[in-house]
């Protein structure tokens, strides 16, 4: 069996692996995985386990004392499948004008082009079942054959982001079958990375430390070691081994921890939908298959460049108020993609005495291929930016411990008056993009008073939990933590598959770029497997 559980190990013990993976997420699945098929020993090490337990969860604390983040702990999940457990799923890729660089900004955009990545979509389109459709273009016409949205706006350009279905969403169910036969892959569940031991004379990780909540210790020995276990406990590894070698480990390194952003919401208004059908096929989920799809207004590159701001993007939400019956529907769906399947019969029951709600959504869902909207539901316009990276936003030790005595991760994060202009002229652009295409007609936008009367304030915006950018790529290794092929400069059997990687976050969530970066970086470590360094 490939699949152990810390907790239940008799003895501590010490284990042998060609690599090492922190984190079975999904950068360290997809990663892992890929590697074994190849014939490598790995190990793979999660802190949490199959199911979740709030137990686990509690090592996600962080010392916020000096910030309004919330992320630290709404945003992450221990266990098997990571953040898969509780994903939207919105898959997205990065563009060109994304990671290049943009000198109305100062940023110098990423050490390699984001063409690159290309050659793994199609592999995570397989992985979650898609259609390998384009994600912007003619593909339009088929979710607004009328021609409603203007196809070459000067401000707002359309993207189609992919969902799978829910079934799919949990990478840790999705493939624990294929980890439970892999012959190459071990994972070891409960077992939290809590201490990294470098060799002085080479500056290599020798061994990585994981200990269960029972006081068992497993130690690691591995000649490549994979550190995929998100942002924040990412950093908070490296911070770890920085401070276990007395800070000589990144003494050189000036980047670690710092240009801590995320992109960053804001409610903007709300619609009234004048023809419930008409805003349906507008704004609700298109269906190919396995493959959902919806509208998304996003700033043109150059709106950006005029306007002097970073990436943004707009889309129309449902609102569900709590304890209404689509929020049963919702709950009663997230438990299955959360394999909570024994929290589901009373959601179950109660659903199934709302037979009007339940036959509308399916007929319209039948005769459409698309959701349908009820009449009761709200329908509100956010709006996300990109927040621009700042030096002094960042993560470091905290004089606060876990219950494993491992400093926590303290967390110092704002956004600044790029982030607000950003705000400002994306709204502009959405508001006069909304008049310009004849949206209004159809579907006005009741605009939050703050957006009328120009008081916009960065304190009525939340994160998203999309933290990134604490371990960025780069070539110099002075300002960066890894190389363009996920490699860290002060210790190089360390590979980072993350989102702390990013330089910048772009216009769109971190999960396709993670996978594509989790797949890049196993390649590069094949690659030094096979030149032995």
């Amino acid at each position: 069996m490939s699949i152990r559980d810390l907790r239940d190990a008799e003895i501590d013990e010490t284990k042998f692996a060609q690599i090492c993976v922190i984190g079975a997420g999904f950068a360290g699945l997809v990663a892992s995985l890929r590697m074994a098929r190849l014939g490598y020993s790995v190990i793979l090490l999660e802190s949490g386990y199959q199911t979740v337990e709030s137990d686990i969860n509690e090592l996600n604390r962080a010392d916020t004392s000096t910030t309004s983040y919330a992320g630290a702990m709404t945003g992450r999940m221990r266990g098997l499948g990571g953040t898969s457990r509780r994903w939207g799923g919105r898959l997205l890729p990065l563009t060109p004008h994304d990671t290049g660089p943009r000198p109305h900004l100062s940023l110098d955009g990423w050490p390699f082009p984001i063409h690159e990545l290309d050659i793994y979509t199609t592999e995570i389109e397989r992985l979650f079942g898609l259609d390998n459709s384009a994600f912007e273009g003619d593909v339009l016409d088929s979710l607004d054959p009328d021609t409603v949205i203007p196809r070459r706006d000067p401000d707002i350009q359309i993207r189609l982001p992919k969902w799978p279905n829910f079934r799919r969403r949990n990478i840790g169910q999705r493939l624990r079958r294929e980890i439970a036969r892999s012959s190459g892959l071990q994972l070891y569940l409960g077992a939290t990375a809590c201490r990294l031991q470098v060799d002085e004379a080479t500056g290599r990780l020798t061994s990585v430390e994981a200990r269960s909540l029972r006081g068992r210790k497993l130690q690691i020995r591995a000649d490549q070691f994979l550190i995929s276990a998100g942002t924040i406990e990412t950093t908070r590894l490296l911070l770890l081994l920085n401070l276990q070698t007395q800070y000589r480990a990144f003494e050189n390194c000036r980047a670690l921890g710092h240009y801590f952003q995320d992109h960053i919401r804001l409610e903007v208004g709300r619609l009234q939908p004048g023809n419930d059908s008409r805003v349906t096929r507008l704004f609700g989920y298109d269906y190919w298959g396995n493959t959902r799809r919806k509208l998304y207004f996003q700033l043109s590159d150059q709106a950006q460049d005029i306007n002097a701001v970073a990436s943004a993007y707009a889309e129309v939400r449902l609102h569900i108020s709590d304890g209404t019956p689509l929020d049963m529907l919702r709950a009663l769906v997230r438990d299955f993609q959360r394999h909570e399947i024994q929290h589901s019969l009373r959601k179950f029951l109660y659903l199934s005495t709302n037979v009007d709600l339940l036959r509308s959504l399916g007929l319209w869902h039948a005769l459409t291929q698309k959701n349908f909207l009820p009449s009761a539901a709200e329908l509100r316009l956010d709006v996300r930016i990109e927040q621009v990276p700042v030096y002094d936003n960042q993560i470091a030790l905290s004089q606060q411990r876990d219950s494993f005595d491992v400093p926590l991760p303290k967390l110092q994060w704002a956004p600044g008056e790029t982030d607000l202009r950003t705000f400002l002229r994306t709204i502009q652009c959405l508001r006069d993009f909304w008049v310009r295409a004849g949206i209004e007609r159809l579907c006005p936008v009741i605009w939050n008073p703050n957006v009328i009367e120009g008081t916009l304030s960065l304190s009525d915006s939340i994160d998203t939990s999309h933290p990134s950018g604490t371990t960025r790529m780069g070539t110099i290794p002075a300002d960066s933590v890894v190389n363009p092929d996920l490699r860290c400069h002060a210790v190089p059997n360390i590979w980072i598959a993350s989102a702390s990687a990013f330089p910048t976050s772009g216009s769109a969530n971190p999960t396709f770029t993670i996978i594509q970066l989790a797949l890049r970086a196993a390649d590069g470590i094949v690659r030094a497997m096979l030149s032995g360094g």
